[in-house]
């Protein structure tokens, strides 16, 4: 799975209902959620993987931008983002964009979205043997807003290259203004994290997590770093 397009949900997810407010924030690392970029939200990440294949010289990496566009509230919103696979000294030669629909929904204690997403379209490089594959995923915000709950259930074919569809459950929890915590797995694969929203830059988010921690062979060490803006200023 590439890190950017878990890392740039992340990122629809906390940073857009509440843009550039000191709250507490749930986000799970790893997973794509149900959240997409709201209207006319311009996001940009960097993330990185290091484990057993990739040395300290060969960090998997990847960057990613993504825009938001629609209305997910009272219709459909959509988004459009773009992963660039090559960082090295051939960068922007390697890459695919992604598709997604999403649609917010009220319930009882707290708010949800399904997010339906088409990936790899458009692959080209060292990228262009990807296929395309796509995921449904529903996310939903419940708790208190000191201390938020996230869930985040669903289905994909895009988290490995061997595209087996595989199921996804994640769980994150909001600590304070700062921090949330987070554990999921999707598929055959784990991971724990946590996620910072640095109150310097509000719009911001880290997040550090241990991937497949049961297997030596697969354990890994991702990291993403998201910022979003709005293109419109308001």
């Amino acid at each position: 799975m590439s890190a950017t397009r878990a890392s740039l949900i992340a990122i629809a997810l906390v940073i857009a209902p509440g843009f550039a407010q000191a709250q507490t924030r749930a986000a799970i690392t790893s997973l794509p959620s149900g959240f997409g970029m709201a209207n006319g939200i311009l996001g940009v990440s960097l993330s990185g993987l290091y484990g057993p294949y990739h040395p300290p010289i060969d960090v998997d990496g990847d960057i990613g931008i993504a825009l938001g566009f629609g209305d997910a509230v009272n219709a459909i919103g959509f988004g459009i983002s773009a992963d660039i696979t090559s960082l090295d000294d051939d960068f922007g030669d390697s890459g695919y964009f992604n598709l997604s629909a999403h649609r917010q929904f009220r319930m009882t204690n707290g708010y949800g979205s399904v997010n339906a997403t088409v990936s790899g379209v458009g692959a080209y490089g060292t990228a262009s043997g990807r296929e395309i594959g796509g995921s449904l995923v529903a996310s939903f915000i419940t708790g208190s807003e000191t201390r938020p709950y996230m869930i985040s259930v669903g289905v994909a074919n895009d988290l490995n290259m061997a595209q087996d569809v595989q199921g996804i459950l994640g769980l994150g929890v909001g600590i304070n203004e700062e921090w949330a915590v987070s554990a999921g797995v999707y598929g055959d694969n784990n991971s724990i994290g946590v996620s910072y929203f640095p109150a310097f830059m509000p719009n911001a988010v880290v997040q550090l997590s241990l991937r497949n921690l049961d297997d030596s062979d697969r354990r890994g060490i991702g990291f993403d770093f998201g910022y979003a803006f709005n293109l419109f200023g308001n």
